[in-house]
Formats: structure tokens, sequence, C-alpha cells
């Protein structure tokens, strides 16, 4: 997969994309929009402690009109106590990692679905973490390997924790990073680990659940 999806350089900085979108007003316009959207399903998620409530009302005698209205508070409260959580949620998500100058950094920046942060000297930025994880197939197994690829930024205060698309070269991408953050003393680790899918049991790969055949023989008795 080409870099570009990840590391993009630009004319003022080379961003890591973690989101795509986030640093203007208008974004976090828009965030706040999405959340709104997102906060509808909120009484979706919260259905069961409703269903209960909405369940025991008429089980102690109350109308349906009764368990209507009380449903209906109930889904209100729930909706107008997820827009502002999920709102704040999605504007202060970390969409991109910008590093300046471009070529070989020196300063770097979190930019925010709703705006982007203070610039930060490299110092404050001791390493970066690339963990490459491959899962391989066991003696037999027709399924192919599966890779996935985690980075992880730390510095003065936190942390941030990405997931580059499916396909990324894990040794470009320390290259690149290497070559842009080594200058600054930024080590770039890549940590590669290896493991084994683990082999199905023979009861839970048959099609057949242990009782059936106890089944089929309880029609002649």
């Amino acid at each position: 997969m080409d870099l570009h999806d990840v590391l993009r350089t630009g004319p003022a900085s080379t961003d890591i994309v973690l989101r795509r979108g986030g640093g203007t007003r208008r974004s976090a316009l828009l965030y706040c929009l999405t959340a709104v959207r997102s906060a509808l399903m909120a009484p979706l998620v919260l259905f069961a402690p409703t269903f209960l409530v909405a369940f025991f009302l008429w089980l102690f005698g109350a109308t349906g009109g009764t368990v209507a209205a009380v449903v209906g508070v109930i889904v209100g409260v729930e909706y107008l106590l997820a827009v502002p959580v999920i709102a704040r949620t999605e504007v202060t998500t970390v969409h991109r990692i910008e590093f300046a100058p471009p070529e070989v950094a020196e300063r770097y920046r979190l930019v925010r679905g709703g705006r982007p942060d203070d610039w930060r000297p490299l110092t404050e930025l001791p390493a970066v973490w690339l963990v490459h994880s491959i899962m391989e197939p066991y003696e037999g197994d027709r399924a192919p390997a599966e890779a996935t690829l985690v980075g992880r930024l730390d510095f003065t205060g936190g942390q941030v924790v990405w997931k580059p698309p499916a396909g990324t070269d894990a040794e470009r991408l320390q290259e690149a990073l290497t070559v842009l953050l080594g200058p600054a003393g930024v080590e770039v680790e890549l940590v590669a680990k290896r493991s084994v899918r683990p082999k199905p049991s023979p009861a839970s790969s048959s099609p057949w659940i242990s009782g059936g055949s106890g089944s089929a023989n309880s029609g002649g008795c």
C-alpha cells in the first residue's frame, strides 16, 4: 500500500493521518452535527433498561398511555445526555499528527476534530512505536496469515495510538518516519510479533452437536 494513505507530505508539514478531516471551525460544526446523528442510536443501545422500566410499569398496572409517556421521557433524556458526550468525543478525537518542517521535523502538534493543538518541540517526543503482529496459519490451515500494524506515539503527558490501513508496509513506514524524526533524536522502533493461529478443537469444528444422536435414538422408545 502507498504510504501516502498514512504519511502525507505537504508544503508546511508531513502528517501522520489517523482519521480524515478535522482542524477547522467548519469541521468542528460538522462533527457536532455528526454527534447529533450518532446520538439517535443511544435509545437503541439502552433499549434493555428502558424495556425493563416499561415492563415493570405494565406489571404494576400502569395504563398503556402512562407507559408510553414514561418511555418517551426516558428516550428524550437518553438522547439529550448522549449528544454532548458524543459531540465532545468527535471534536476532541485526534485526526492527524503534524510534523514541521516537512522534510526534517523540529516540532509537532496534534490536530483534533475541532482544532489543532499548539506546536510542541520534538524533545517532548521520546519515541514512536510500530507493532507488527503476524498470525500464521497452523499446519493444515487453508486460511492465509493475518497481519496487523499498530502505531503508538508517546509524548509528554500522554500518547496517541492508531491503526494504519491494512496492507501498510511496516518497514517502509519505519524508514520514512526515521528520516523525518531521526535527526531530532526521536527513535522509531519496529517490534515484530509472530504467533500461530489456534487450531480449533474437533468438537467446535464438527457440524453436529453432542446431543444429536441421543435425540435421534429417543424416538424409538
